[in-house]
């Protein structure tokens, strides 16, 4: 009967991608191939875009680059190195535009202070001060993003998302490696308390924890595939694309971390990153959805609402959203579980079951362990630790990376342990 389900499960997701593949191929229409060089229709999906896109010439392409920038930083279908040239000029316009809002609702602030006079103005007295909040912590994290992508250049990561407007924190996506021409892609959702500054661009030369993770699970599976003899590329994106929830937006009903907002939110951000990924990428790439946390909940929304993802690696999971592969759109031993001892949030459960109880997932070892070579790794303790460099659970997420499954397999053994839940 396992086999059986296994075998249905297999041609129900088989047609689902037959279809997506159909309704992706069908011909570019004649009303995109001559839009020419014009704000884009925001109906379009990636696949539309990247016909309007390829459709253009190099001088067209340029032009829109330089003086709409704004049109293309997020837009899902334009290559991702574009992206990034496009969001860097973005930078100095969004940083004037926020610091201009930020003296208006200080004077706003000042009036109502001075000259407000009942209920309504202490409402609004209110509302003011929040906005200022808001705007000021937004203003904050784009200057790390200006430090980081500004006025030097980096080579090694880009920046192809880059949003103040749609939440009430500043949204950015970074990439590691040649998001376009990698024959593995990681795109990886951070979770609680993650911030731009925090998660993406770090406050010294390094970058921020989430980046970094990401950095280290590309390291290994780059290092496995050189152990190998396979001249394969890797790279990564980093997507904080949705307002990850923070301690004091608890009692938020729209940013509580006990919600399913920003689930749906951070989900459907991480479905348009993947489609992004399929449609400007030269070939097939091997695409793998990665969450931590309350991201990987917003991973598993993710993987519910597409079809493009061959493997999925949630770590730290308060509930992948379902505890079935079939619900994630995932072949058997596709969908992959990191739970390490002494992390309490992976024994929630409170989006859609606890993963590590599922019988249908596969488990990955967070324990100290000893390759063949020689080399030894780390044990993974607590919740943040699950992408650390050197440790186990970065190694199984390395091979995961690279098409290769689970390299060190939990088989149990940390169930026993008193102190994991």
């Amino acid at each position: 009967m396992g086999d059986f389900l296994a075998i249905v499960n297999s041609l129900e997701l088989a047609y689902k991608t037959l279809e997506d593949l159909q309704e992706r191929a069908e011909a570019p229409s004649a009303a995109i191939l001559s839009h020419g060089a014009a704000k884009p229709d925001p109906s379009w999906n990636v696949e539309e875009v990247n016909d309007w896109w390829t459709s253009l010439s190099v001088e067209e392409r340029q032009k829109i680059e330089v003086m709409h920038p704004d049109w293309i930083g997020n837009l899902g279908g334009v290559p991702f190195d574009v992206r990034d040239r496009a969001n860097r000029r973005r930078i100095n316009p969004m940083l004037s535009d926020i610091n201009k809002r930020i003296a208006q609702a200080q004077r706003n602030i000042a009036y109502l202070e001075e000259h407000g006079t009942g209920f309504h103005d202490g409402i609004k007295l209110y509302m003011e001060k929040q906005e200022l909040r808001i705007l000021q912590e937004k203003y904050r994290d784009l200057l790390s993003v200006k430090r980081k992508f500004g006025e030097s250049s980096s080579h090694s990561h880009s920046l192809v998302s880059l949003d103040a407007e749609k939440g009430d924190h500043l949204w950015a996506a970074v990439g590691s490696g040649d998001i376009d021409n990698a024959d593995h892609v990681m795109v990886h959702t951070p979770g609680m308390t993650a911030t731009v500054e925090s998660h993406l661009m770090g406050k010294g030369k390094g970058w921020g924890s989430g980046v970094s993770g990401v950095d280290n699970v590309l390291a290994e599976g780059k290092a496995q595939l050189e152990s190998t003899g396979r001249d394969e590329k890797v790279a990564g994106i980093t997507v904080l694309n949705y307002d990850a929830p923070r301690w004091g937006e608890i009692a938020t009903r729209n940013h509580s971390v006990a919600g399913d907002h920003q689930v749906e939110v951070g989900g459907k951000s991480g479905a348009d990153m993947l489609y992004a990924v399929q449609a400007t990428h030269s070939g097939d790439p091997h695409l793998v959805a990665s969450g931590h946390s309350y991201g990987s909940s917003a991973t598993g929304w993710a993987l519910q609402h597409s079809t493009v993802a061959d493997d999925v690696a949630v770590s730290g999971s308060p509930g992948a959203t379902t505890m079935q592969n079939k619900d994630l759109n995932m072949l058997p031993g596709h969908t992959n579980v990191g739970d390490a001892a002494r992390d309490a949030v992976a024994s929630l459960g409170r989006f859609g079951g606890i993963p590590s109880q599922s019988r249908e997932f596969t488990h990955w070892s967070c324990y100290k362990w000893t390759a063949p070579d020689g080399t030894e790794y780390k044990m993974s303790e607590g919740h943040s630790e699950y992408m650390n460099k050197g440790y186990t659970s970065t190694h199984n997420q390395g091979s995961i990376l690279i098409g290769n499954g689970v390299a060190v397999p939990d088989e149990g053994a940390a169930l026993s342990d008193p102190l994991k839940y």
